[in-house]
């Protein structure tokens, strides 16, 4: 959220710290600032505010307290007048949950004119981003960004009757303040009078009571509603506001009568309007919890030695009264701070506080005993040691597809609707896909393994997937009789016993372990699927398994953009090693070359012939023949200049 150095300033009498110095107190106490802008005399704070604090923090108010708390500097104090003495019975409110209306403050005015806002208070919007619409709006919006309470205000001679908070009745219909036609469902709940919906409560208002330029009366709102049942209504219906989000992250109970009569002060002040009547609606009160904890429980939570005088002093910079009783305090922590609840809550304040780089560091007292290796996960690492050094990659992809046995209640996309019951469709697309990349990956055959799991009818389970592909071409290569090897080089590797494994049934293509179905072996396309689960349970407990341990390996980034493969081939003299060639073709090639290999020699005549594979490819663009074919004129010349022929 964005902050005014200087609306901050505004809260206090002495001069608060420049807005690098600020940012570098919050980052380490308080929240992370991701920027700082300057526009004119003024710095704009961008701070990452998170959830926990959102219930008093996104406002320049709850900031300026922070600032107060960090730097030992009083905040000063402003008061509006009360309208307590208005409630006289003319604006009649109706709230029928106080569950989820915890509390409702109206108030009626007349005598207003629509006009623009003065010009303070547009450069307060502005320096934030806030666009100024017109005096109501813009004093709404300005509180809510000072004070942290969302403000609504409805034109009160297009309210027929009375105002009410309910539950909307299904189908009913609104447009809101955006010109947004949303179908009610029945749970939401709105403002309303006797013809219908007024607006979406703490979410949207609607066009039907809006202020505009012929407005003279007005009823103004500042509410509090149950934040879960807002968020809820908020993401269904695809509405989210800077009001929405701080309702959802909660507000204190006592701010909305605040916030409504600084509101009432601002209006009657800037357009002469004066209020008529005041209504407070209130559900159950809120009980403010009253905490107990020792100096003993602070300093052993948070490692230190403070002392009654160091906690006291930051108690009292938090605006948290205490008493001392037995040696425990029993804190009453301002009604703003509703994140602070246990006595971990304190230990925590206490520690940003007093600054986490002066605790002391100590090393943790441990008993911890030789870990236990997860059989499981010992397994499949050793697996996968197997596999990568017989040439295999290991491949991730998705649990969530098009089809499968079991589905999801809430599934993402059409092709995602499915748990995945096997590993070997999967499988399948990717060999599909690595072959059609082969120039890329330097290898003309594609051996891929994945162990992950699957979720078949009968219950989930882990399972392995090894596949191989080779192009047509390669008449040479039989998948089928590698993919047979690779699984009796797995067996006798993982030391099974000899006698528990059987061979294969050709008519269910089933691997028997210990009698019990472990894997099938597709005889078509090289690919085997083994239950991952059951190969570890009838493999033999040992007292050691290998241990687990990251080889070092440097990621390279997968290029999206499609390669342009060249092969050229070179008569030299019988003597001329292929590295010679090589060297040409590199020096030419630029960092665009990012593959190649030597794939055909042979000799004739006194000459032998080196025939290189080049692929070419741009991690930013999508090369184009013109580039390549540039790059292979400059190569052609300089091999000719060595009285080489190209084929």
């Amino acid at each position: 959220m964005r902050f005014s150095h200087s609306w901050i300033q505004s809260y206090f009498d002495e001069k608060i710290p420049a807005p690098d110095k600020l940012a570098e107190i919050f980052t380490f106490r308080f929240s992370e600032v991701e920027a700082i802008e300057k526009i004119g005399d003024d710095a704009i704070l961008d701070v990452k505010i998170l959830p926990d604090r959102a219930c008093y923090a996104l406002s320049h108010r709850g900031v300026a307290r922070e600032v107060s708390a960090l730097c030992g500097m009083p905040v000063k104090k402003s008061e509006a007048p009360t309208l307590h003495h208005l409630d006289n019975g003319l604006l009649k409110i109706s709230v029928e949950d106080t569950k989820l209306c915890l509390h409702y403050v109206g108030t009626l005015m007349d005598g207003v004119t629509i006009n623009s806002s003065p010009e303070w208070l547009q450069k307060r919007l502005n320096s934030i981003g806030q666009r100024s619409i017109n005096v109501i709006v813009d004093i709404a919006n300005f509180l809510m960004l000072d004070m942290g309470q969302p403000l609504h205000a409805f034109d009160a001679d297009k309210v027929i009757g009375t105002l009410c908070v309910r539950v909307a009745k299904k189908g009913e219909e609104m447009t809101t303040l955006d010109e947004k036609h949303v179908l009610l469902q029945g749970d939401e709940l709105i403002i309303a009078d006797r013809e219908g919906p007024l607006g979406i409560a703490g979410i949207k208002g609607g066009k039907r009571a809006a202020v505009t330029e012929k407005t003279k009366r007005l009823i103004l709102e500042a509410a509090l509603f149950d934040a879960t049942h807002l968020r809820k209504i908020s993401t269904r219906i695809g509405i989210r506001t800077d009001a929405s989000r701080r309702f959802e992250n909660r507000i204190p109970y006592e701010l909305q009568a605040e916030t409504m009569d600084r509101f009432v002060a601002l209006i009657q002040e800037t357009t002469k309007a004066h209020a008529v009547s005041y209504s407070d609606v209130r559900g159950e009160p809120i009980i403010e919890p009253h905490i107990v904890v020792s100096i003993d429980y602070i300093n052993s939570i948070l490692g230190t030695k403070l002392q009654a005088v160091d906690i006291e002093k930051i108690f009292n910079s938090l605006s948290i009264e205490f008493s001392r009783e037995s040696g425990n305090y029993r804190l009453s922590v301002p009604t703003w701070r509703l994140d602070l609840n246990i006595p971990e809550d304190i230990a925590e304040e206490v520690g940003r506080l007093y600054g986490y780089e002066n605790i002391e560091h100590t090393r943790l007292k441990s008993d911890l005993k030789k870990p236990h290796v997860l059989k499981s996960l010992a397994i499949a690492n050793k697996v996968r040691l197997l596999l990568a050094e017989w040439g295999f990659s290991e491949v991730y992809t998705p649990t969530m597809v098009a089809s499968g046995e079991v589905e999801i209640e809430n599934p993402l996309a059409d092709d995602k609707k499915m748990l995945r019951s096997d590993l070997t469709e999967n499988i399948r697309t990717s060999l599909d896909f690595n072959l059609n990349n082969t120039p890329i990956l330097g290898t003309e055959i594609v051996r891929i393994f994945e162990i992950g799991k699957v979720f078949p009818k009968n219950g989930e389970h882990t399972s392995l997937a090894i596949g191989v592909k080779a192009p047509k071409s390669l008449k040479k290569v039989n998948v089928n009789e590698e993919i047979r090897n690779v699984r009796e080089n797995l067996i006798k590797a993982l030391g099974l016993p000899l006698g528990t494994v059987c061979t294969i049934d050709d008519s269910g293509g089933l691997l028997l372990i210990d009698e019990r179905a472990a894997g099938e072996i597709n005889k078509e396309d090289g690919i085997m699927e083994l239950n991952f689960d059951m190969l570890v349970a009838v493999m033999p407990d040992q007292e050691a398994y290998p241990k687990l341990f990251l080889r070092e390996t440097k990621f390279k980034a997968y290029s999206p953009y499609p390669f342009i493969v060249r092969d050229i081939a070179v008569f030299v003299p019988e003597n001329t090693e292929a590295a010679e060639l090589e060297k040409i073709l590199l020096k030419n090639s630029t960092e665009l070359l990012v593959n190649h290999r030597l794939f055909d020699e042979f000799r004739k005549g006194g000459e032998k012939s080196l025939a290189f594979r080049l692929i070419f490819q741009s991690h930013e663009r999508t090369l184009t023949d013109k580039e390549v074919n540039d790059i292979m004129k400059v190569t052609t010349v300089e091999i000719a200049n060595k009285g080489w022929k190209v084929r």
